[in-house]
């Protein structure tokens, strides 16, 4: 299994049926390919995304080829991480924090 079968990318066109709509926890990740911040996040949101793949779905969506999602959710700093049920946002962590907290929210 590879990590783009555990971590699906998400764009404008999949946003509403894979986040809005999902009867499944989502915890998406807002990041940039270009961003030293996310590079150092990936690995620990893919290795927490195959421990959870099970409840929960896990999501990145690139900040550049999302500009309406990036302003409908405030978007401000990447890597930002979200946590979604029914939906809505519930949770929010920014930036390159300890990876505890990812796994904590997951």
């Amino acid at each position: 299994m590879t990590q783009e079968d555990i971590v699906i990318e998400i764009g404008e066109k999949e946003w509403e049926k894979s986040v809005e709509r999902s009867n499944t926890p989502v915890f998406v990740m807002f990041y940039s390919p270009m961003c030293a911040f996310c590079k150092t996040m990936e690995p620990h949101f893919f290795n927490y995304a195959q421990e959870f793949k099970k409840t929960v779905v896990f999501a990145r969506v690139n900040v550049f080829n999302t500009p309406s999602i990036v302003q409908r959710y405030g978007i401000m700093s990447i890597p930002t991480f979200k946590f979604f049920c029914h939906g809505k946002a519930v949770h929010e962590l920014v930036g390159e924090i300890y990876p505890y907290l990812l796994k904590k929210n997951s």
